[in-house]
């Protein structure tokens, strides 16, 4: 692209007012869960003209998905850094629970990591016991938050955002491992944007 000159914003842009994201790199952060921004977030890439006097504002933007680029990458190392080991990163590159948490308080920090309001503390625990387990199920749903899968992924609305949780299917989000908590979490919360609570309201 002679004459012309490609900026890119790193900042994301939230859509549905989530919280944003917390510094990943402050090690005193992560006792806390790292919480989701938007259903994804987005940069903007800003292509100005190379030609002095015309506004930016007259300069093409495009929407395209966000990239996590690691702060180290964007200075060359010298021998003397020495590099922390990397955080296990998981949906949307958010970071997995710690160890050491039991099943509830587990269950929690996703909730809270997805901005999930406290009641469904008491949601996972009258659903599941907090037990994230493949034979933890009824006849029709599944995870901490017993999710009628089937039943939503045929919903083009919900299945879209469901799709943005990599929940492709029930066996993507009703185990143990934490990917599959963390997917849990996001199309609970998918489900709860649309409909509320009323998914959990008992007859």
């Amino acid at each position: 692209m002679s004459g012309r000159r490609l900026f890119v914003a790193l900042v994301a842009v939230p859509a549905i007012g989530m919280v944003g994201l917390i510094d990943m790199r402050d090690p005193a952060t992560m006792s806390e869960p790292v919480l989701a921004d938007t259903f994804p977030p987005v940069v903007s890439a800003i292509v100005e003209p190379a030609t002095p006097g015309i506004p930016p504002s007259q300069a093409s933007r495009l929407d395209i998905p966000t990239v996590l680029i690691p702060p180290e990458t964007l200075v060359a190392p010298t021998s003397s850094w020495v590099l922390p080991d990397p955080v296990p990163a998981g949906l949307w590159g958010l970071p997995f629970a710690p160890d050491g948490l039991d099943e509830c308080a587990e269950a929690s920090w996703y909730r809270q990591q997805w901005g999930l309001p406290d009641v469904f503390d008491g949601i996972a625990f009258r659903e599941s016991r907090c037990i994230a387990r493949e034979d933890v199920r009824t006849s029709c749903c599944v995870s901490r938050y017993q999710l009628y899968v089937r039943l939503h992924l045929r919903d083009d609305t919900l299945r879209l955002r469901y799709e943005a949780c990599e929940v492709f299917d029930e066996t993507d989000l009703d185990g143990p491992q934490p990917i599959e908590q963390q997917r849990a979490a996001c199309a609970t919360r998918a489900l709860f944007d649309l409909a509320g609570l009323a998914p959990w309201r008992l007859p």
